[in-house]
């Protein structure tokens, strides 16, 4: 039972790549870079010159987005 939790706990805070997110959001890689840069992607977390989004940052910007 307890690896079930840590592997919910683990999903949740799975960090995603920018191609990630492009495809999962159906938008071109540059669009996703795009709304990056001009403060209107989802949260990002930087990872030395990595850029991640958690996953539940990304489910939330796309659900703002579809509201």
């Amino acid at each position: 039972e307890r690896n079930s939790l840590s592997k919910e706990i683990d999903m949740e805070e799975a960090l995603m790549k920018m191609s990630d997110v492009a495809t999962e959001a159906q938008l071109p890689i540059r669009t996703v870079y795009y709304l990056h840069q001009s403060g209107k992607g989802p949260k990002t977390v930087h990872l030395g010159r990595h850029l991640r989004v958690r996953r539940s940052d990304f489910e939330s910007w796309i659900k703002a987005q579809t509201e």
